[in-house]
């Protein structure tokens, strides 16, 4: 199973669909850096805020909203994407033979989760990096003093006290989890794919209607919006655990059924 995944792994790195997804991930990431850079150019210091507040995902970022729009699309490029040119080509049959349909498609779902995962990690962890080693980290600013554990009110944040007094490890794991989702996401998205022999768009339509429906019917703590941006709203990240879940358990029973019927044909 391992040879497979790797296998699979090689070749979807090989594609230029994780590729797009990557550079499209890391221009958003060093954009926002490089506007924050210019934003603050000649400032003095005591009226910048904490380095922590420029990261790329914040809720008052720069790239929001460009970012909420281009996740559901991009998350599906590295694998689901490939998944499409397989059927259409029917090259897939050729990797099949040498192992078990169920082996087959379950390392290409593995594989979907982990192309997402760096796909997102990766260019965000930069952004990470950047912001950390070039804007100032003490509280002793304006904006840093308003924003300490001492002056910092309870704003309704999941986790917040851990965000007040450690700011910065709260961001790694805001692109973690994120990460940990979008691999959930395109996980789906390749299961649906394995479906679709005609237009592309049906493979990345699924994710984006669940992230247009959920933001538009209000139910509280299950808003895709309120997933992409830190820090987390309250209750929001129960609620991205828990369609995670749900994801997850589609995605596999997709797969299961679909690697069935392909062994069924053989």
């Amino acid at each position: 199973m391992i040879k497979i995944v790797r296998a699979q792994w090689y070749q979807v790195i090989r594609k230029k669909g994780f590729w797009i997804a990557f550079w499209c991930f890391l221009l958003l990431s060093a954009g926002s850096f490089l506007i924050q850079l210019y934003q603050n150019k000649g400032q003095d210091v005591y009226v910048m805020s904490k380095a922590c507040n420029y990261f790329a995902l914040m809720d008052i970022g720069v790239i929001g909203q460009y970012f909420n729009i281009l996740f559901p699309i991009l998350i599906a490029f590295p694998v689901a994407l490939l998944s499409f040119d397989e059927n259409i080509g029917k090259t897939g049959i050729y990797s099949e033979i040498r192992c078990s349909s169920y082996q087959f498609y379950f390392a290409k779902l593995i594989v979907s989760f982990f192309a997402s995962f760096f796909v997102v990690a990766i260019p965000f962890l930069f952004n990470w990096i950047w912001i950390t080693c070039t804007f100032p980290a003490s509280t002793q600013t304006y904006e840093g003093t308003l924003n300490s554990a001492m002056y910092f009110g309870d704003s309704g944040y999941d986790f917040e006290v851990f965000y007040k007094l450690h700011p910065y490890l709260y961001e790694l794991l805001f692109i973690v989890q994120l990460s940990i989702f979008a691999g959930i996401c395109s996980m789906l998205a390749y299961s649906i794919g394995c479906y679709v022999k005609k237009y592309k768009i049906f493979i990345v339509l699924p994710i984006y209607i669940v992230y247009f429906v959920s933001n538009e019917i209000g139910i509280p703590h299950f808003s895709m919006d309120d997933y992409l941006q830190c820090p987390w709203e309250k209750g929001s990240v129960a609620g991205m655990l828990q369609m995670e879940v749900v994801f997850l358990i589609v995605a596999i029973v997709l797969c299961v059924k679909f690697a069935t019927s392909k062994k069924e044909i053989q």
